[in-house]
């Protein structure tokens, strides 16, 4: 009989590879309407990124049997993660351009949201839910615990990668903003400082 949290990792894993595919989708979209390169590099890197860990998990999906969750339920599977994600992606695909304003404020939103499936996938690294998770999959073929691990590891790593560089990004983008009001700043200059100490006349 499974407990709730072994439940619950297992509906996670069923349906995350769907969660990670649109999670490429948002990252694509997002660098499609950047006018930024560097930016829209680094967002195609990420987005390449989530398709990879959506087929990594796929993978392990195939010898889990345990629960019968359909990838067209998955949306009801996920919850809160998957409304965010998806209604994420339909407000990119709103935005003909996305400036640096409406950047930085996408780009906190999306590292949240990153942070949040990060957490999802840190659970697969509590020894008993791995140990869980690996015998049901050997029921159907053999697995080297640590080399599961060691799958987990990789996709928690690269999301807390992702936190990083999005958070790196949005310094960025609002330490140039500062430079630019400091550059716009008014000067005023003084003439005849020496005059200022005069003494006011009766």
């Amino acid at each position: 009989m499974l407990n709730n949290k072994e439940k619950e990792a297992l509906k996670f894993l069923k349906c995350a590879g769907v969660l990670e595919e649109e999670m490429f989708q948002l990252y694509h979209q997002m660098a499609a309407r950047t006018e930024y390169p560097e930016v829209k590099s680094l967002l195609v890197g990420l987005a390449y990124e989530s398709l990879k860990h959506s087929k990594m998990v796929r993978e392990l999906t195939k010898n889990l049997i345990t629960l019968d969750t359909e990838t067209k339920d998955s949306h009801k599977e996920l919850g809160q993660v998957w409304k965010q994600a998806h209604a994420f992606t339909e407000q990119i695909s709103l935005k003909e351009r996305i400036g640096s304003e409406d950047l930085r404020i996408l780009l906190k939103d999306l590292a949240d949201l990153d942070d949040s499936i990060f957490e999802k996938y840190n659970i697969f690294l509590q020894p008993k839910v791995l140990h869980f998770v690996a015998a049901e999959i050997s029921k159907q073929s053999p697995v080297d615990l640590e080399t599961l691990k060691s799958v987990f590891e990789n996709i928690s790593n690269e999301k807390e990668n992702h936190r990083e560089i999005l958070i790196a990004v949005i310094y960025y983008f609002a330490t140039r903003e500062l430079e630019k009001e400091k550059d716009y700043t008014p000067t005023v200059k003084y003439q005849n400082p020496d005059g200022w100490s005069r003494p006011l006349e009766a």
